[in-house]
This record gives C-alpha cells, sequence and structure tokens, in this order.
C-alpha cells in the first residue's frame, strides 16, 4: 500500500499528498485534550497511553503522506496498531474487575494496567513484524479489534459499563465508508479536489477515539466534574449561545456575576418567561452550558431530541403532556450525580413560559432536586436565584437584564432556618419551606408588577427619569432595576407617576422628540453618532446593501412568523428559530450559486455568516444617524415646545423620585405577601420536577 493509494494526487514539490497529511492534526488536537484530561485529573492514567498513540498515528499520517518513504510507511502502520493494541488492552485488563461500578471509573485497575502493557507489547511485537512485512498489519489489527470486541462483550456480561455506545459505532462505521470510498479505485476519488474522503476517515477517527477515551477513561466519582468531552461541548455551546444573544440583543447586562461560587455545586434557579431565548441567556451569562431541565415532551420531537441529547438536557416527566412520572427517579439520579460532580444544574421553577407581568406558581421540584442530593451526600450545594427582565419578546435589537441573586447555602439554611426533622415533622414541609424561599429569593431579582401594562409604564417612567438625572441613555438593568423598586410603592403614588408620564407622552407625540433627543450637548453627541453613521455607510456600504440584499428572505420570512405567533412570550423563540434555520438556508443557496465546490460553497457561508453579522451590528449606527439628522431638524423648527417638553419630563423625574423615597421607607410593605408558603399535595417523589398536574403542583396559601 503506498500513499497514492488513498486517491489524492501526489505532489512532486513540496508535501505529496497536503489534504491527507494535514487532516493528521486532529490527532494531535486530541492527544493534547487527553493529556490535559490527566492533568486536570478529569481522566485516569490510562488516556495518556492513549494520547501516545494517537500521537503516533499524527506523526505516522503527516509522514506517510506527507514524505513517503519505506520509514515512514513503517511508523504509520505501527502507529495503527499500536492504538487498536492499547485499546485492546484496556478492554481485556478491565474484566479483571469483579466489582460492578455506577461510574465508569472502573480503569483505575487492571483496566490501566492493560493499556500499558498492551502499548508496550504492541511497540515491540508490532514493530518487529512490520519491519519484516508490512503484510503483518492486517492481520496484527484484525487481532486487535477482536480482542476489543471481546473485552467489551465480556464487560458487559460482567456488569461493567459499555465503552462503545450506537452513537460511537455510528461515527466508526461512517469512518470506515469513508476510507473505502477515498480509495482510489472509488468512483468518488477526485485526486486534485480539496475534499478527500481519506482525510474524511482521519477526522472522524480522530474524533472517535477522542469520545471513546473521554467515555470510557473518565473520572466521574463525587467532587470531580464531568469529562473532558461533556465540559468542552459545554463551553463550545455555552459560546454559541453568546453569539446568538448577542447577534439577537442590543445589549445583555449582567448584575451579580461575582455572587456565583466559583468550586461549588451550584442549582440555578430561574424565571421563565421568554420560551427557547430564556435557557440561552443563562447559557451566555454562565459563558457555559448548565445540566438544564426540560419537559419530556420535547423529545418526542426527533430534531430536538438528537440536539437535547447531545446537550445532555435532563428531562422531567409531567402527566399533563401524558407522560409516565416514575421516569422523574433517572431525572433526580442525574441531578444527584451532577451535583455531586460539582455540575451546574439548571431549573425553571415556573414550569411553564408566559409574558407574565409577575411569578407564576412555583413548582417544588428545585428544592427536591437539591434536598434530594443533600440527603445523598453531597454537600456544599447552592441555590442561586437568576433573574431575566426583556425590554421587549418582539424586537430583534432588544435589550436584556440578568439578575443573579444572594445565594441560598443549603447546609446553612438547613441548619439555621430549617430544622425540624423530627419523626413527626409533616412529611415534605422541609420541601414547602425551601420552595418557599426559592420563590422569595426569586421575586427579589424578577420583574413583579400587577399588570403587564403596569410593567412597561413604570420602565418608560424609569427611563425618562435616568436620563433626566444622569444626561445619558440608561443601560436597561438600572431602568428594570428602578422600576422594579418604583412597583413597591403605595398605589397613589405609583398613579402619579402613570399620570405625569401620560402627559408626558402626549407631549412628547406632539413635538416629535424623543426623550434621548432631550439629553445636554445633543448637537456634539449627535455630531458624533452621525460621523460614526457616515463612516459605517462609506466603509461598510457594499456590506451592508449585499447582506441586506441576501437576508431579505430571512427577514420576511422572520417578520411573518413572529406576526403569526399570537403569544408574546414565543415570539422570542420563534424569530430566533426561523432566524437561525432560514439564515442557514439562505446563505446555503446563496453559497451553491456564487461558489463552486464544497470547500468553497463552506467558505462562502462562512463569510455570509460574518457579513450578516456585520451588518446586524452595525445597523444602529446607520439609523440613528438618520434619526440624528431628523432630530436636529425638528428641535431647530419646534424650539419653543421643546422648553415645554423639559418641563414634564421634570414631573415624571420629581413623580419617580417621591416613588422610590416611598418605597425605600422601613413602614412600605412589599406588595409581595410576607405570609405566603408554598403549600402542596405532592403525594410522593415521584411527582414531576417542574409541574404541570393538578395533583402534583405547589400553590400559593396564606398561613
Amino acid at each position: 500500500m503506498t500513499p497514492a493509494s488513498d486517491c489524492e494526487a501526489i505532489s512532486t514539490v513540496g508535501i505529496a499528498q497536503p489534504v491527507n497529511s494535514l487532516t493528521g492534526a486532529i490527532f494531535v488536537i486530541v492527544a493534547v485534550l487527553l493529556i490535559g484530561g490527566v492533568v486536570r485529573h478529569k481522566m485516569v492514567s490510562a488516556a495518556i497511553a492513549i494520547a501516545i498513540g494517537i500521537a503516533a498515528n499524527a506523526v505516522g499520517t503527516v509522514a506517510y503522506h506527507g514524505y513517503p518513504s519505506a520509514l515512514s510507511h513503517w511508523i504509520h502502520d505501527l502507529a495503527l496498531v499500536m492504538l487498536l493494541g492499547t485499546v485492546a488492552g484496556w478492554h481485556l485488563g478491565r474484566i479483571r474487575d469483579q466489582r460492578r461500578r455506577p461510574d465508569p471509573a472502573t480503569t483505575t485497575g487492571w483496566g490501566n494496567r492493560g493499556a500499558w502493557i498492551a502499548t508496550a507489547v504492541t511497540a515491540v511485537v508490532g514493530g518487529i513484524a512490520i519491519a519484516i512485512t508490512h503484510d503483518a498489519t492486517t492481520p496484527l489489527a484484525a487481532a486487535a479489534i477482536a480482542a476489543i470486541g471481546i473485552g467489551e462483550f465480556l464487560a458487559r456480561r460482567r456488569g461493567l459499563p459499555a465503552g462503545f455506545g450506537w452513537g460511537l459505532g455510528a461515527v466508526v462505521l461512517v469512518a470506515l465508508g469513508a476510507y473505502w470510498v477515498g480509495r482510489s479505485d472509488s468512483p468518488l476519488c477526485d485526486p486534485d479536489s480539496l475534499l478527500q474522503f481519506h482525510g474524511l476517515w482521519h477526522v472522524l477517527i480522530g474524533v472517535a477515539g477522542f469520545v471513546w477515551a473521554d467515555r470510557a477513561l473518565a473520572r466521574l466519582g463525587p467532587g470531580v466534574s464531568s469529562g473532558v468531552g461533556r465540559s468542552l461541548t459545554d463551553r463550545v455551546a455555552g459560546g454559541l449561545a453568546t453569539v446568538l444573544v448577542r447577534a439577537f440583543h442590543r445589549e445583555v447586562d449582567v448584575t451579580g456575576r461575582h455572587l456565583i461560587p466559583s468550586d461549588a455545586p451550584v442549582l440555578f434557579v430561574v424565571n421563565h418567561g421568554n420560551g427557547f431565548v430564556d435557557p440561552l441567556v443563562v447559557a451566555a451569562t454562565l459563558r457555559r452550558l448548565p445540566r438544564f431541565i426540560a419537559k419530556a415532551a420535547l423529545w418526542k420531537i426527533l430534531p430536538a431530541r438528537l440536539a437535547l441529547n447531545g446537550l445532555a438536557v435532563l428531562p422531567v416527566y409531567r402527566r399533563s403532556d401524558g407522560d409516565d412520572p416514575h421516569g422523574n427517579d433517572r431525572t433526580f439520579a442525574a441531578t444527584t450525580t451532577a451535583l455531586a460532580r460539582h455540575d451546574r444544574v439548571a431549573i425553571f421553577p415556573e414550569g411553564t413560559t408566559a409574558d407574565r407581568a409577575g411569578l407564576d406558581t412555583i413548582r417544588s421540584g428545585a428544592a427536591r432536586i437539591a434536598l434530594g442530593a443533600a440527603d445523598a451526600g453531597v454537600t456544599g450545594i447552592v441555590v442561586v436565584p437568576v433573574g431575566l427582565a426583556f425590554e421587549s419578546r418582539v424586537t430583534t435589537r432588544s435589550r436584556v437584564a440578568v439578575h443573579i441573586g444572594a445565594p441560598i447555602d443549603l447546609d446553612e439554611w438547613r441548619t439555621h432556618e430549617y430544622s425540624d426533622r423530627s419523626e413527626t415533622a409533616e412529611p415534605h414541609r422541609e420541601t414547602h419551606h425551601l420552595t418557599d424561599q426559592i420563590r422569595e429569593a426569586l421575586v427579589e431579582v424578577s420583574p413583579v408588577y400587577d399588570s403587564v401594562d403596569e410593567r412597561e409604564q413604570l420602565r418608560l417612567a424609569a427611563a425618562v427619569s435616568l436620563q433626566a438625572e444622569h444626561g445619558t441613555v440608561p443601560g436597561f438593568a438600572a431602568v428594570e432595576g428602578r422600576a422594579a423598586l418604583m412597583a413597591q410603592a403605595p398605589d397613589d403614588e405609583r398613579a402619579e407617576v402613570t399620570e405625569t408620564l401620560a402627559h408626558h407622552a402626549l407631549r412628547r407625540e406632539m413635538v416629535g422628540l424623543s426623550d434621548a433627543d432631550l439629553m445636554p450637548g445633543p448637537l456634539r453627541r449627535g455630531g458624533l453618532r452621525l460621523l460614526l453613521a457616515a463612516v459605517t455607510i462609506t466603509v461598510l456600504g457594499p456590506v451592508l446593501a449585499t447582506a441586506a440584499l441576501i437576508n431579505l428572505p430571512v427577514i420576511i420570512a422572520v417578520q411573518l412568523a413572529v406576526m403569526a405567533v399570537k403569544e408574546t412570550a414565543t415570539k422570542g423563540t420563534v424569530r430566533l428559530l426561523v432566524g437561525l434555520v432560514m439564515g442557514a438556508l439562505v446563505w446555503w443557496v446563496a453559497a451553491m450559486v456564487l461558489a463552486d465546490g464544497p470547500v468553497a460553497v463552506a467558505a462562502t457561508m462562512f463569510g455570509l455568516g460574518i457579513i450578516s453579522a456585520i451588518a446586524l451590528a452595525t445597523w444602529d449606527w446607520v439609523v440613528d444617524g438618520f434619526a440624528i439628522i431628523r432630530m436636529w431638524f425638528r428641535r431647530r423648527d419646534r424650539a419653543q415646545l421643546v422648553t415645554g417638553l423639559e418641563q414634564s419630563r421634570s414631573l415624571v423625574a420629581a413623580a419617580v423620585d417621591n416613588a422610590l423615597a416611598s418605597a425605600r421607607r422601613p413602614d412600605t410593605h412589599s406588595r409581595v405577601d410576607p405570609g405566603l408558603t408554598i403549600t402542596s399535595n405532592i403525594p410522593s417523589s415521584l411527582a414531576p420536577l417542574n409541574g404541570g398536574d393538578d395533583d402534583a403542583s405547589t400553590t400559593l396559601t396564606p398561613h
């Protein structure tokens, strides 16, 4: 066998087969990840033996396809045999361990020894045999594969965790298919193409090797976070969530991030008012994906099932969805294991999403998760409340405020706040009290108003007063904080705020100016914004025009989809999902038209995505530029009316100050009744975690 048999044309200058050679870099990445996993105590030492075999494959692949010779051929074949031998040694070695363990951390004994022994044996025996004849490669590889199969079978018979699963098997089968269609005698062979199936074989085998090692060799005991692959996936998903949230929102204000413990099992409880957008914002805030809990009904949709499983989302089974709640036993066990590993778990305890003025009924699932893990021996659990507030669920480039509240230390709460664990204590009483505590914590960080109308009025009044006070456009977190405080003022004070706001809004409509136009120094600031808009149009004009033309079908589809949805809380989800799907489809069609060849099409799609992101980020500057020009003319033509508008704004600011002062007075009682407690008629621990059933829900009753 020579490199010529792997389809790609051999160059006489430089690297013989550039694609087949350079794709061997995947093995270097995998080896580094595995070594890093051992160093960070995420993987057992057998991962080093696997990393040696994979690193040898990197050397062999680059040498064999880049600089063909008898030596590079020997390195290439020996590396493959070594890697297979190491895996076979681990499989055969671990079956000596007769104990059944719940986690695949069974490689600390003979699994490790078997891997290292097999690495040494195959390096010596394989090196000699292949040096004598390259024909020895096939029988040696076949023997190693047979040993892997036997070891896997025997290990399963002895109750040990599986090293291979259906997903990994599918990847290996696709890799083998890529290998065979990448042969020179294949009808799909194109020697001059940048898409080489043999290179794809390298990539898939590298991925499969990493997935297998991460699954089989990860340390998943208490206090140790999940494996390298899970951690990497969570961080990548968090990065993608950040990109999406930043693309669809003009501003994301996060307060209280320092309150999140860095090294403790954390359960996040989050209000749920904007559908699928909520978990994205949470993941973007944490910069990684936590273990979300979602209703099991989502798993009935095949594409959603694949995504949810890949992201390790945990299902909650609800009778209202036609599910068997007994499945929640597995979810409780999974959350306990995750917290024991210091993973982060996130739940929306309201159970449903809607554009509400305040919180819905808080289900007891969050409390039962935390208390169940604590009863199972997990210490140091911290419950962190997270409040999400959205300026608009309909507008594409709106603003978001994320308020992280004071954490609840479960051990301390049990010691000082709740200590009634006597035999005569009411069943589930501790769960009810902790649920009550969680609700109070969520009230502190979430939007809580009498009505949606009041929420919007108080937010607008807060924005007007902040602009008058500071002379700048306030951040949404500051607006929401001031509005939420005003919501606790007496009725007459809030009525005065809304009355003066209505008068101010009428004057503003008459004059045709916004509150931002009344800020000091409009000419200077407006000149800078106009200059920025002019530069944007001049430099990025072709980019903006191209992006607008290409993405016009996306814009139309998103607008029609949002208009078709009546539920406000669903509009954000629809806008996001339709935008992603239609964007990918439109970019793919445009790339197929503009480019030729798979690699060129992929590169063009990526370029269109970058152009669209730039256009979306800079479009506000262009809009601001035209708004500045309009503002200048209106201020000049209606100068006499501006004074009255400034006076009405001052009245709004004064009314807001009065309401804030009243809300801050110790004798002013919060409209959230402190006498409310959580009761529940949950019959057993099998009730759904985050609600939906009449016989398994929590209700608010005064005591």
